[in-house]
């Protein structure tokens, strides 16, 4: 019986439009290199946990990688949704347009990133003061040494975002591979080190994401055959037509990016340990988000937005919603499974050393809390790279404010009765929201394209 279904679903397959195909294809390579990174990425969890526990060392690496990353993230969603349209629609440019342009992107990602840093460490007193105050005094001075050391991320991940977009506009995913590295360089500095200081774990942290820019940087040149040497300055042509998109989606990620530091903030109000164990159940969440939701996502925004460029927007609609069926069916299959085998998965990586069965427990209730978004998040991957691709950054911002104000108004509501467990059930709110309001912008817009059509 299960071979006769394989052999169906490999003639299905074999019939489907060759997009379709190719994300699948995509998907599937991004899924496999997703689930060797955020292996590496698992393994190194387990170094921390046997070395330190849930100590406070812990909380104030979560804490000061959260706020040295917070940013950069905002900003590397935005240039990724942004940029990777840009670029499928630059591919039959000449060499010396698309090297200007990725130069100049350089150069402004090492300024902006340059500035964002040294703002960071000068602010960094006040803002630990506020965001951790109820922690100890000890693990908010860690948390200040962290943010210090960790300071050269905030450029190096967004010299690592265009590089990752130039890889992924030629649907290529090895930069999804390269993910792995900085957690297999704090893995084995983890492992190896016996200094008691926490010099080594900000270094290890700062070094492996070097490395990945530095190899980021070589695939992408081969993909493209573009050298793209820093240059300063805003002459390509291509900046008037990103900007506007820049600025909406800036506002919307601006307001999205709050959601991590504000849960653990609100983390912190549950007593030591708690940033901790969210930290711990995020990271096992990643993973199954990553295997699910990135994968699809990465392969998809490609192939729909050079869909819609050979003049085939209706099909590329078709395309997306298929697909966001599909991988809310897909999410609901893992939710289930990962919130029944939560208590082994906590287990077998995290249980040992300082890490102890109490911690296991916590964790793996948080996490089971976690797996409610999978279906609606792994489906709204697909429809916002829909939205991306069709240049529709206004309706972005706006469902993406509409979920903002839902996560954080699920939180308030939900925390007096259920504690940290508020925070994941919150996101889950958000997903739901998302998701609905995806499916209704995509049949709005079907209806406006029907009735200018019936006007002309």
């Amino acid at each position: 019986m299960s071979f006769g279904l394989a052999s169906k679903l490999r003639a299905k397959l074999a019939n489907a439009h060759p997009d379709h195909r190719r994300i699948a294809k995509g998907a599937a390579w991004v899924s496999l290199f997703v689930l060797m990174g955020k292996s590496a990425g698992a393994f190194k969890e387990m170094a921390i946990a046997y070395r330190y526990g849930v100590s406070g060392i812990v909380d104030a690496y979560q804490l000061s990688f959260t706020l040295a990353t917070w940013i950069p993230s905002m900003l590397v969603t935005v240039l990724s949704t942004v940029l990777i349209p840009v670029l499928v629609r630059m591919r039959n440019d000449d060499t010396d347009t698309l090297a200007n342009f990725i130069g100049e992107l350089r150069g402004l990602a090492w300024l902006v990133g340059l500035a964002i840093a040294n703002v960071l460490v000068f602010a960094s007193p006040v803002v630990i003061a506020y965001v951790g105050g109820p922690l100890p005094e000890h693990t908010r001075s860690l948390a200040m040494q962290f943010i210090v050391g960790m300071s050269p991320l905030v450029p190096l991940t967004l010299l690592m975002c265009i590089d990752a977009a130039r890889l992924q506009a030629r649907e290529r995913h090895i930069n999804t591979l390269l993910e792995a590295v900085p957690a297999a360089v704090l893995f084995f500095v983890v492992i190896l080190s016996t200094s008691s200081s926490i010099k080594p774990l900000y270094m290890a942290v700062t070094l492996g994401l070097a490395l990945q820019v530095y190899l980021l940087s070589m695939f992408a040149r081969r993909a493209d055959k573009v050298r793209a040497p820093i240059r300063f300055g805003f002459s390509s042509p291509q900046w008037r037509a990103m900007a506007h998109s820049i600025g909406v989606m800036l506002i919307s990620q601006a307001i999205l990016a709050c959601i991590v530091p504000i849960d653990q903030y609100m983390a912190t109000r549950e007593g030591a340990g708690a940033v901790a164990t969210l930290g711990y159940a995020n990271r096992l969440i990643a993973l199954l988000m990553g295997l699910g939701a990135s994968a699809i996502g990465r392969a998809t925004l490609p192939v729909l937005t050079q869909t819609i460029r050979n003049g085939e927007r209706e099909r590329a609609r078709s395309m997306a919603i298929k697909w966001a069926y599909v991988m809310f069916g897909i999410g609901a299959v893992a939710a289930c499974v990962a919130s029944f085998a939560a208590p082994l998965i906590v287990r077998v990586l995290f249980q040992r050393g300082a890490f102890t069965a109490v911690d296991t427990e916590h964790v793996a209730v948080l996490l089971r809390w976690f797996t409610l978004q999978l279906a609606p998040a792994f489906a709204t991957l697909v429809l916002m790279q829909m939205a991306a691709s069709e240049g529709r950054y206004r309706s972005i911002a706006f469902i993406t404010c509409a979920g903002f104000v839902a996560k954080v108004a699920a939180n308030f509501a939900f925390t007096p009765m259920l504690g940290l467990a508020a925070l994941p059930v919150g996101t889950a709110v958000m997903a739901g929201v998302v998701f609905v309001l995806y499916l209704f912008s995509i049949h709005e817009n079907e209806e406006e394209d029907m009735e200018q059509e019936h006007a002309a």
